[in-house]
């Protein structure tokens, strides 16, 4: 038998998945508040590729907020910072 129980273990598993989340939340909270036309494109595209697979503790408007963003980004301004 290992050091945890499957009790313990679940605990920690839960535990260190609301530690991910929650940094998850604050690293898009800060790119909600920048400007994504710096970004350069491939970037730009990971990070829609990531808002497709958010979890559901995130909240719904701060993925729209930042998929707009993305989608406004005026094209001469994408193709410069490539």
């Amino acid at each position: 038998m290992g050091v945890l129980s499957a009790a313990e273990r679940r605990l920690v598993l839960s535990e260190a998945q609301s530690m991910v989340q929650a940094r998850l939340l604050v690293l898009l909270l800060e790119l909600a508040d920048q400007d994504l036309s710096d970004m350069s494109p491939a970037h730009r595209a990971l990070l829609a590729d990531a808002l497709d697979r958010v979890p559901a503790t995130i909240p719904v408007g701060l993925v729209q907020r930042l998929r707009v963003a993305l989608a406004t980004v005026p094209e001469e301004v994408a193709d410069a910072v490539a």
